[in-house]
């Protein structure tokens, strides 16, 4: 699989993703680090990437419907995670 990580989630998440044996890009990387949701939704729609976001407006369904993009993960990290939480 091939995930796009969204900048409100740690660097460390794609190393972590890239250690399970899939590809991992973060916006920060490609000019999208202060992009707003529509544009970060629309590239992983483009690319045929999953979406890996702390960022629950990507859980709402009705403005990013499931059956349109590959995948969109919104992950519920702990507050504050521990240090080795992305591990």
């Amino acid at each position: 699989m091939k995930f796009l990580v969204d900048a409100s989630l740690p660097r460390t998440c794609v190393g972590l993703i890239r250690r399970h044996g899939h590809e991992a890009t973060d916006v920060r990387d490609i000019g999208l680090g202060a992009a707003p949701d529509p544009i970060i939704a629309r590239h992983a729609k483009c690319g045929g990437l999953v979406l890996a976001s702390a960022d629950f407006d990507f859980a709402d369904i009705r403005v990013y419907p499931p059956l349109e993009y590959t995948g969109i993960v919104v992950i519920d990290r702990p507050a504050p995670p521990s240090p080795t939480f992305w591990e």
